[in-house]
């Protein structure tokens, strides 16, 4: 009599987390919709973009649409403070052409920027967020072995400028005269344990946010 072995699988690793070139834009005009251009450019078929957006309005704002080239966008993680937004997107992997939002009221410009990430266990699923609104922002997050944390901060201020600590700053730019916005990101082989991140505004402004997220 003969008994059958069981099927072993073998458990296949998946490699660390990279990150491709972080491409920014801002549009200075007021509206209930923006059009990104340009910022997929970088995007392969292998490649997650993944997406920040800072915009401002009179009013409290949300999200009524988001997709890249029609394709719809999953929200990963989204504060307020005040009328300020700021939110992290997952476009389907591959997805390329124009960033499209649309907001539930009328939006005071906006900034996007597209991070390109390759590797994923999950582009869907944040191994953790967190927020902080004080000056300056600072907040703990962890992340896996191989994995990547990604930042975006607001200041609103004139003439002003963000200065990152444990995180590299890819961008630093303003919507508006009176606003800042920020980001910075990186890939960790180690896992990180409660990594304390700083995100300082030049100036004291009349308001600020900072979101973090870690994926693996």
């Amino acid at each position: 009599m003969s008994f059958p072995f069981p099927v072993v699988t073998p458990s296949v690793a998946v490699p660390a987390v990279t990150q491709g070139t972080v491409l920014n834009q801002i549009i200075t005009t007021d509206g209930t919709s923006f059009a990104f251009t340009g910022l997929t450019s970088g995007i392969t078929a292998d490649a997650y973009p993944i997406i920040g957006i800072m915009a401002r309005s009179g009013s409290a704002p949300d999200f009524a649409s988001f997709d890249v080239g029609g394709q719809t966008c999953t929200q990963l993680y989204k504060q307020l403070n005040g009328t300020t937004v700021l939110a992290f997107y997952s476009a389907p992997r591959g997805a390329t052409g124009n960033v499209n939002v649309t907001f539930n009221v009328t939006m005071v410009r906006a900034a996007c920027c597209v991070i390109p990430l390759f590797n994923l266990k999950s582009n869907t699923t944040p191994t953790e967020v967190n927020t902080n609104a004080s000056d300056p922002m600072n907040a703990a997050i962890s992340c896996d072995a191989g994995g990547w944390i990604g930042g975006l901060a607001y200041n609103g201020s004139a003439a002003d400028s963000m200065a990152w600590t444990n995180l590299t700053e890819r961008f630093d730019v303003q919507p508006e005269s009176v606003s800042c916005f920020s980001g910075a990101c990186d890939v960790f082989a180690s896992a990180q344990a409660s990594r304390s991140i700083t995100a300082n505004p030049a100036n004291a402004g009349s308001g600020q946010i900072m979101i973090l997220m870690a994926l693996r």
